[in-house]
């Protein structure tokens, strides 16, 4: 028995050496003054198609990405056609309402304010089926939710999905009285009910060409933790659906593994994302993003607390420090009107600097801040 012990003591003996010798190391990375050009989004065959143009960035590059302005963008047919889109909002170009022939081929044109001009590779218009369903199972782990389509013409074969979520959320406390013009009165606005959006940047994406029909039977498109604060009263999942043609899905699929699998010795070597867009001035220089031409198709879904398990408990992280500030007469008046929103008390007064009601700190109390106060459309 004491040999083992012996190893043990020897490799802690080992570790702690080792430890001892560790150095914080940056790796010298090289810069480069070139930005290359990034093309996000697709020819819409069914509705307006938006494409949002921008550089790369350096390593060492702060903020947010660069966009590309005063382009001059269009949608271009096999016989040489054009419909011109409009920047909208800077880096943002939106066509008019379209209607594509399915079948046509398609491609991008762009032409930069300083006269680079690029273009995509010409791509055969596809037409997404409809989504048949959205379902979702709740387990132990939380709400597992996925998307079901077919093909009854088996045309498709390859799909991308994208989603967005939406949930009612409360505040910690419900602030009914606000400071203005010198005076405290009844809030107008209504901070403690709010609605949070998410975006996720995942992608989703599958192919029937293995399978005897162009189906897809109950594809896991995300998971809701059985805790998330999501849960807590309505959730909505809204679903977007691509068809996409082979090449389009290669390229999305390589991404993927690119973006989401590395992370361990045995998970493959990233691999060069290939795009459709080239330079026409210089062949070899890189351009990043893939314009496909296809219809969108979307479906919407709500979950009710009511329909989960009723010993499910919800965490809002938000609010895990808020607390009352019952003692508000050590501070001066500014200092509270200026940071603090105040919760209704009895009594309600406010006497030559003295309070009698209770406060929080703003992000406590108002929702805003972590949501809007908006009611969605579709609510």
């Amino acid at each position: 028995m004491l040999r083992p012990v012996l190893y043990l003591l020897q490799a802690s003996a080992l570790l702690a050496m080792l430890s001892g010798c560790i150095e914080d190391y940056t790796p010298e990375v090289k810069s480069s003054k070139t930005q290359f050009l990034v093309v996000d989004g697709f020819i819409n065959t069914q509705g307006p198609t938006t494409i949002k143009l921008s550089r790369s960035a350096n390593l060492a590059q702060t903020g947010g990405p660069v966009v590309e302005r005063l382009a001059q963008v269009s949608i271009e047919d096999a016989a040489g056609n054009r419909t011109p889109l409009k920047e909208t909002v800077p880096g943002t170009y939106v066509s008019a309402d379209q209607q594509l022939v399915p079948g046509r081929n398609y491609r991008l044109t762009i032409k930069t304010g300083a006269g680079r001009q690029y273009v995509s590779a010409f791509t055969a218009a596809k037409v997404t089926p409809p989504i048949d369903a959205i379902t979702w199972k709740a387990s132990d782990a939380g709400v597992q939710l996925y998307v079901n389509t077919h093909d009854p013409a088996g045309a498709t074969g390859y799909y991308r999905w994208i989603y967005d979520e939406t949930w009612f959320f409360l505040s910690a406390y419900n602030s009914e009285l606000e400071y203005v013009d010198g005076e405290i009165r009844p809030r107008k606005d209504n901070i403690y009910e709010c609605w949070g959006t998410e975006n996720p940047e995942i992608i989703q994406v599958g192919t029937t060409t293995g399978l005897t029909q162009d189906a897809v039977t109950d594809f896991p498109l995300t998971r809701v933790p059985r805790n998330s604060i999501k849960l807590r009263f309505r959730y909505s999942l809204r679903a977007r659906q691509y068809a996409l043609s082979q090449e389009e899905y290669k390229y999305w699929e390589t991404l993927k593994k690119n973006t989401e699998t590395l992370g361990t010795p045995f998970d493959p070597l990233p691999s060069q994302v290939q795009g459709n867009v080239h330079c026409l001035q210089d062949a070899t220089e890189p351009v990043l993003g893939f314009v496909g031409a296809t219809s969108l198709v979307e479906k919407r879904l709500f979950v009710n607390n009511n329909e989960l398990p009723a010993d499910w408990t919800f965490l809002d992280s938000n609010y895990l420090g808020c607390q009352y500030l019952a003692d508000t007469t050590l501070l001066t008046k500014d200092e509270i009107f200026g940071y603090f929103s105040f919760i209704k008390r009895t009594p309600i007064a406010y006497v030559r600097g003295k309070t009698s009601f209770s406060g929080s700190t703003t992000d406590c109390v108002d929702c805003r801040v972590h949501g809007t106060n908006v009611k969605p459309s579709f609510w």
